[in-house]
């Protein structure tokens, strides 16, 4: 049953995507038509890179949990799981992703771990970006953002010390029988690290479509608020993908934008994010079989 979930969920997500892009297809079809041809390619070029890149981390972090999976397995679980983030409930995100992987051959708990402590570490960089371009960001209301982020940054700072780092994972793995445990921290690190570049592909693509449409559009103020709003829609938990929190988030974050760019932008960068996701999951759903190499 529950690998029969994991199919289930990308199958569902993917309709989830169809049906968002569609109804907003007169939207799109206004920005574009707006919007310099070549441009638009470059954001669809960055956006897929970006994705891949989280994809790609990810098959790290599987290894890092002793499931050996190759590349174009990871691609394909990856993209077809990640549809389910547009199901209502963030949940099913964790669930179409992990249960593919143990479709494949996965533990289940090397398949769950891997999620849930990528995803941690992939938003811990959208924290790290936030702040590291805030001071490019300035305003009098910018203390909203620079608190929230700086509070994700130092609890995660509390949890980078050695000892307490040690202590959580030895709780989780007595509380949960050995099921659930952490990577080793200069592991976690690493995937913090590896965000990065991420990020930078994220905030790119959506920097391509801001310029379409506001060709002064200043680089480090569209990273900065790509990142913080990626970041506040990720930790709105019960919103299916962010919806709305995200756009919100990122239309308060650029307020030096002229009126109506940051909003047209935001939903330009949404829908482009959408088809790539969904392009990549029907992709995925019809390619090559499963293609695993056991551990030895």
């Amino acid at each position: 049953m529950g690998r029969s979930l994991g199919v289930g969920i990308a199958l569902v997500g993917i309709v989830f995507v169809a049906v968002a892009v569609a109804r907003q297809w007169d939207e799109l079809r206004v920005l574009l038509s707006s919007a310099h041809l070549g441009v638009l390619l470059a954001a669809l070029a960055a956006a897929t890179a970006g994705m891949l890149t989280i994809a790609l981390s990810w098959l790290i972090a599987l290894r890092i949990f002793g499931a050996e999976m190759s590349a174009l397995a990871a691609l394909r679980a990856y993209f077809r799981g990640e549809a389910g983030k547009y199901i209502p409930g963030t949940v099913w995100a964790v669930v179409g992703r992990a249960e593919l992987a143990v479709r494949a051959g996965a533990a289940r708990s090397s398949a769950y771990c891997s999620v849930a402590v990528g995803l941690v570490a992939l938003y811990s960089g959208a924290a790290v970006v936030s702040m590291l371009t805030f001071a490019y960001h300035w305003s009098a209301g910018a203390w909203v953002p620079f608190a929230a982020t700086g509070a994700v940054l130092i609890i995660g700072g509390l949890l980078m010390t050695g000892t307490v780092w040690s202590a959580v994972s030895d709780w989780l793995r007595r509380s949960s029988k050995g099921a659930v445990w952490l990577p080793a921290r200069s592991q976690f690190l690493g995937l913090v690290a590896l965000s990065v570049p991420t990020w930078l592909l994220i905030g790119t693509t959506t920097w391509f479509l801001t310029w379409s449409l506001w060709p002064t559009a200043p680089f480090k103020s569209v990273l900065f608020a790509t990142a913080f709003s990626w970041l506040g829609g990720f930790l709105a938990v019960p919103v299916p993908g962010g919806l709305g929190v995200r756009e919100a988030l990122f239309v308060a974050s650029l307020a030096s934008a002229p009126p109506g760019v940051a909003p047209a932008a935001a939903v330009l960068a949404r829908l482009t994010f959408m088809l790539v996701d969904g392009a990549a999951a029907v992709l995925a759903s019809v390619s090559g079989s499963r293609n695993w190499v056991p551990k030895s």
